[in-house]
């Protein structure tokens, strides 16, 4: 008999250890999705926003990097000239603290602040420009791509406009032939680090 007892305690221990952690399971899942419940009830509050929007100026000329185009906006924080001529860009941020100098040519963006005698280089851009200037012709992307796509290329330097006002910044642009190719120019006494 007491080989009996042994089984007969092996077989209710077995149906035990079975059913104990199906029971802590489906428990467990009750709990779960009950507070789940609560959690979706709770995000489903709908609060009120208000919409402000803002006067967009139009464009007087279709953005393309042959230009001639020249490009002025002003903002309570900065002023921004810019000119585009035959695949060559120059641009000057005026800040309150700062003024700031772009130039794009020959594969290569350069930055540079004004009174400063270091600059940053970034060369290899062409083919980003071409597929950029493709895609603008098919009206797949705009200029708010470009520039979403430089702002990494210039993170080192503090421009002082928010990403709404850089936006809006091709909207200023006219086609006017620009007198002055000097601004195309690179300064020679300024030494450009070269980026990756």
């Amino acid at each position: 008999m007491n080989d009996s007892s042994v089984e007969t305690f092996f077989h209710y221990f077995s149906k035990i250890v079975i059913i104990i952690p199906i029971i802590i399971i489906i428990v467990g899942l009750i709990f779960k999705y009950n507070h789940q419940e609560e959690t979706i009830k709770k995000k489903n509050i709908i609060t009120p926003t208000a919409i402000i929007k803002q006067p967009i100026a139009t464009s007087s000329a279709q953005f393309n990097f042959q230009g001639p185009l020249i490009c002025n906006f002003s903002s309570p924080t900065a002023t921004i000239s810019g000119y585009i001529k035959e695949k060559k860009i120059s641009a000057v941020i005026v800040s309150k603290k700062k003024i700031t100098n772009f130039i794009y040519r020959d594969d290569c963006l350069y930055i540079w602040d004004k009174g400063s005698y270091l600059g940053q280089k970034v060369c290899g851009l062409t083919s980003y420009f071409s597929i950029f200037d493709i895609f603008s012709k098919l009206n797949i992307l705009g200029s708010n791509n470009l520039i979403s796509f430089l702002s990494p290329l210039v993170k080192d330097f503090d421009i002082a406009l928010d990403e709404t006002e850089i936006k809006n910044i091709f909207n200023y642009c006219k086609q006017k032939e620009i007198n002055d190719l000097t601004v195309f120019n690179i300064p020679q006494m300024i030494l450009f680090k070269k980026e990756n």
